[in-house]
């Protein structure tokens, strides 16, 4: 029995290993792997109408933006219909990718933010997933090897905490005041309200479930132009009478980032929440593997 026990963990180790490397690998063929859309010739497009819809992540209830676009081609104006997660004024005019043969379109800004973003995820969760493999196969088979893999595991989720803490607390504040000489404030208000999560039921007839959040939709006028942007801070909770309530919204002239400032602030607080709870939980993990 002992020697289908080892055999197992054998096993199990190498196939957590396998799955690490694939994962890295994975990553690294998604870097290249939308390059053949934005290398595709840009086309202007302008946006006709933008309304909220249904679903934009399938299969779940998190509301998106039907958007129309009119897009410049070579052979004439063609309309498409897409859904997006964010809002985009009407009358704007954007660059995309569009390949006529597959019949997909991409924003340009989004195909570079995709690719750069999304591989590195899984090259560093695959590195992450692949370390603590090692280690805990290492673990098993010194003294006090679950000591040391509670440690391991337990002092790198608390990093995690206090390091989004400190990104949403202080660091990513720190960085905003510093932007602020670059920045424009202007009156808005909370034109609407997104429902995302998901939900029993739909949403037109109330029938909801705990796990839905609101994100609100902010209306602003700038540059004699009535524009729109979506929160960046979800809450569990909504009145219809926060509909029309007053709110300041700044706009980065460097950058080019517009936001709320509220939003800015609800973001401090969870922070300070997460980064408090990463510090105590420290001392927490090495009372609990004995260290002291």
């Amino acid at each position: 029995m002992d020697f289908w026990i080892k055999y197992g963990i054998y096993i199990a180790f190498g196939i957590a290993a396998v799955i690490s490397i694939i994962t890295i690998i994975i990553g690294f063929v998604a870097m290249n792997k939308d390059k053949g859309l934005s290398k595709k010739k840009v086309f202007k497009a302008k946006v006709l109408s933008c309304i909220i819809g249904g679903n934009y992540y399938p299969g779940t209830r998190y509301q998106g933006f039907d958007i129309i676009l009119d897009i410049e081609t070579p052979k004439g104006n063609i309309r498409k219909e897409i859904t997006r997660r964010d809002p985009m004024d009407i009358g704007t005019t954007v660059e995309v990718n569009y390949d006529s043969k597959k019949d997909i379109i991409r924003f340009t800004d989004e195909a570079f933010d995709e690719e750069k973003k999304y591989p590195i995820v899984l090259i560093a969760f695959g590195i992450y997933f692949l370390l603590n493999t090692i280690i805990s196969y290492v673990g098993l088979y010194t003294n006090n090897g679950k000591a040391l893999i509670g440690l391991i595991g337990g002092t790198t989720i608390a990093c995690i905490f206090i390091f989004l803490g400190a990104w949403i607390s202080i660091i990513r504040p720190h960085k905003m005041n510093k932007n602020m000489v670059h920045c424009e404030k202007v009156e808005g208000r909370i034109a609407d309200v997104v429902r995302q999560g998901k939900i029993g039921g739909n949403f037109d007839h109330g029938h909801h479930h705990h796990s839905q959040s609101y994100s609100y939709l902010y209306e602003y006028e700038y540059g004699g132009v009535k524009r729109t942007i979506k929160s960046k801070t979800a809450s569990n909770t909504h009145t219809h009478a926060a509909i029309g309530r007053k709110v300041e919204i700044v706009i980065n002239h460097k950058t080019g980032d517009v936001f709320c400032m509220d939003d800015e602030k609800t973001g401090v607080g969870l922070g300070i929440v997460l980064l408090i709870f990463g510090v105590l939980a420290i001392p927490a993990v090495l009372f609990i593997c004995g260290i002291f």
